[in-house]
């Protein structure tokens, strides 16, 4: 102490010792109690000390489930104490008090709930405790801060560990998103510049055809104008079927299945819809399910035909899915087709899935996403809410 003051004396003096001493190595759910050991090694042997008896321990559940209480810390001196209370546990440690030389036990509580057990044995001397029941008392106290504090420090080590693992996640989503963005605009570039540009310059042929045919009276004239005008209807259906897959207004205003519905009307094949994905969710979820869904979809039905692609629906308690299937089509060209969905959709946390369906000999393509988009997530430990599990001491 600063100015020559005496040190603090009494069962408190090893919680004020502890405020200048830092905890040393890794702290963590491995060590519940928080790397304080020495502290409670040392305040169990001032304890000891102080009633004159040879063995002092705290006595902790010795599993999650508290199928029975063991020492964890002890303190005995050198004087020859038995090994009986270092080695038996107990169902319950009130029994503690009818083992033969026990001299008394006290409860480490937190919050009402008992913690841990100190435990006195065998004295020194006949003849009462040299110290009040009340610094017994205070010994408790002392042991019950010091174990919510070493839970604390666990649950702080956890959540740091959490968010570590957190921001790893953030930075391989970012570059996953940064990659998907920049194949996706070239898709849309390609969509709205070269595609229409190949379409006008078939268009403008066909035109300077229909004037010629015109100007020479042939019959064909009325076939070439037939054509002009199914050719721009093509592309004002193609142009809105960007515009739906860039932002679906009826995803926003109905949901999922509405705006697959809608887009599967200009698929040219035929789609059956099951199940239901209940209540509607924020808009990233159902944009992120919708954003894989669609391409799925529309992989299953290219290149037309009668056979139905089967879509299904699913919602649980954790995850929106939906299951798309099509017999006659081949897994490795729909896995290829997509491939940047599948990562687009892992980088909030979903999965998209391709694989031969033996039921339907043909493609499945799974798609799920969870309805939280921040990952493995899991509530902190609430304090007071169970007591700490600590491997018997050697």
């Amino acid at each position: 102490m600063a100015g020559g003051e005496p040190a603090p004396v009494g069962p408190f003096a090893v919680l004020a010792r502890m405020a200048d001493t830092s905890v040393g190595g890794a702290v963590g759910p491995e060590d519940p109690l928080g790397g304080y050991r020495p502290v409670l090694q040392e305040l169990l042997g001032d304890l000891g000390r102080g009633c004159g008896v040879r063995y002092a321990a705290l006595w902790l559940p010795a599993g999650p489930d508290r199928p029975s209480w063991a020492p964890a810390v002890v303190w005995r001196t050198g004087s020859g104490a038995p090994d009986l209370l270092l080695t038996d546990p107990v169902g319950d440690p009130d029994l503690l008090l009818t083992v033969p030389d026990v001299v008394a036990t006290t409860d480490a509580t937190d919050g009402g709930a008992r913690y841990g057990v100190l435990v006195l044995a065998h004295r020194e001397r006949i003849g009462p405790l040299p110290v009040p029941a009340r610094t017994l008392g205070m010994a408790a106290l002392c042991v019950g801060l010091l174990l919510r504090r070493a839970r604390n420090r666990g649950e702080a080590v956890a959540a740091q560990e959490r968010a570590g693992r957190a921001v790893r996640r953030v930075g391989v989503a970012r570059l996953e998103l940064a990659t998907v963005q920049a194949v996706e605009r070239d898709r849309l570039a390609a969509a709205v510049t070269a595609t229409p540009d190949r379409q006008l310059r078939a268009i403008l042929a066909e035109a300077g055809a229909l004037e010629q045919a015109l100007h020479a009276g042939s019959p064909d004239a009325a076939a070439i104008a037939a054509t002009i005008r199914s050719e721009l209807s093509g592309m004002i259906e193609q142009f809105r079927a960007l515009v739906r897959g860039v932002y679906p207004q009826v995803l926003r205003g109905v949901g999922v299945r509405a705006a697959l519905e809608e887009l599967v009307g200009v698929l040219g094949v035929p789609v059956d819809f099951h199940g239901d994905l209940g209540r509607r969710e924020s808009w990233e979820i159902e944009s992120g399910l919708y954003q894989a869904a669609a391409p799925a979809v529309a992989a299953l039905g290219l290149g037309g035909g009668a056979q139905p692609v089967r879509v299904e629906l699913i919602r649980t308690s954790a995850a929106l899915a939906i299951r798309a299937g099509r017999s006659g089509v081949e897994p490795a060209r729909v896995a290829v087709a997509l491939r940047d969905d599948a990562r687009r959709l892992a980088a909030l946390g979903g999965r998209l899935h391709v694989e031969r369906a033996s039921d339907i000999a043909g493609t499945v393509v799974d798609i799920r996403l969870p309805l939280r988009l921040d990952g493995d997530w899991s509530p902190p430990a609430q304090v007071g809410a169970s007591p700490p599990h600590v491997p018997a001491a050697a």
